[in-house]
């Protein structure tokens, strides 16, 4: 076989390898070359305009994403106020009664007991009207407890109270220096009050997770669930104290009922 100065058969066609042209030096001649000899092999990627209904269907999903949120943003809207006017309401109730241990004291009885039931028979109450005398004026009074409201949870303390009260007996009134008229027969802090605050702390909590949630989303869902399960824990905390018993807190005053002058 013959062969040419080059070292090729003479007889073989030629083969024309193209060769890059050199376009300049240095890192951008270099990523120039690289990007022409790449671009030979990899095929190019058209954008093909997208169908008609595409479109329609994002504007829907959009819309339907965008109701969603309004929905719960007024669900977590009306937890939170729901709550928060349920545990301000319970708050000071309690305050109420703590803060009527201190109240100026009188002598009253009791005019009526009348005890209370639901037509359905699930809710039972006491409902009373006693006379106390501040000073020369005559007070009517018809408060037992400002947390006292009846109810299926306050079961014992309905059974107490109607064993404990009748026509004709003395007790003690608790009454405001400034308001006489505003008087009640039982004071003090009972854990069962402590009910209605859990579950307004409760309606408070998960109203202002998602919201929470959503503007503090580095924050690990272990830390929400110890923040939000402290205030229940608290909560439980404060149910082992005190009395569920509304009646032990009346005091009774001996001897013989007597006619308010």
């Amino acid at each position: 076989m013959r062969t040419d100065p080059g070292g090729r058969a003479a007889d073989a066609p030629a083969v024309s390898i193209p060769r890059i042209r050199p376009v300049g030096s240095g890192k951008v001649a270099r990523r120039v070359r690289w990007h022409e000899m790449l671009c030979q092999f990899v095929p190019q990627r058209r954008n093909y305009p997208a169908p008609r209904r595409f479109p329609v269907c994002r504007r829907r999903t959009t819309r339907t994403h965008g109701f969603m949120l309004y929905v719960i943003a007024l669900i977590c809207a009306g937890c939170i106020a729901g709550g928060g006017y349920l545990v301000v309401q319970v708050l000071r109730r309690i305050a109420l009664g703590v803060r009527a241990r201190r109240w100026p004291q009188a002598i009253g009885q009791l005019v009526s007991v009348e005890d209370k039931t639901s037509s359905n028979g699930e809710t039972q109450e006491i409902l009373v009207r006693y006379a106390y005398r501040v000073g020369s004026r005559n007070h009517e009074g018809h408060i037992i407890h400002p947390c006292y409201s009846g109810g299926p949870r306050f079961g014992t303390s309905h059974e107490n109270l109607k064993a404990l009260l009748r026509p004709g007996l003395r007790v003690r009134v608790s009454f405001q220096s400034e308001q006489p008229d505003r008087s009640m027969i039982s004071t003090g802090f009972y854990s069962s009050t402590a009910i209605a605050l859990f579950v307004g702390v409760d309606l408070v909590a998960i109203g202002s997770f998602f919201p929470l949630t959503f503007w503090f989303h580095s924050v690990s869902g272990s830390t929400w669930g110890y923040g939000l399960g402290a205030p229940w824990i608290v909560l439980f905390g404060l149910m082992l104290f005190g009395s569920d018993d509304f009646a032990s807190g009346i005091t009774v005053i001996p001897g013989p009922a007597a006619p308010l002058e």
